[in-house]
């Protein structure tokens, strides 16, 4: 199976997970889904597999595909990742990183972009 069938199979899942915890959310005004982690860490495998900038705001274009936060089709995450791609700059995130851990004393969340 190509990688990016895989990606929309696994963001179509996310998504529909996502929305099911939204409805127990409303109805029980609980956040029921911000306490599993192997949703957060699909949710990492899927931008990986996508091969997401390490910014947040790029990053965001998935999340917010996943948590229907969006109207943007598949594709239209697909063509927005690909943008984030071609304008990603290495050198300005690794002067990011440096920064961060001289002000936090560790790595950013996001991991290393190579």
């Amino acid at each position: 199976m190509e990688k990016l069938e895989t990606a929309r199979i696994l963001a179509d899942n996310l998504r529909s997970i996502y929305g099911k915890f939204r409805g127990i959310d409303n109805i029980l005004g609980v956040d029921i889904g911000e306490g599993f982690s192997e949703l957060d860490n699909l949710l990492y495998l899927l931008t990986e597999l996508l091969y997401v900038p390490p910014w947040e705001c790029d990053r965001e274009i998935v999340w917010n595909y996943v948590f229907k936060d969006s109207e943007d089709s598949w594709e239209d995450v697909l063509r927005k990742v690909e943008l984030a791609r071609e304008k990603f700059n290495p050198d300005d995130y690794e002067k990011f990183c440096e920064e961060y851990e001289r002000f936090y004393g560790s790595h950013p969340e996001g991991g290393a972009y190579e």
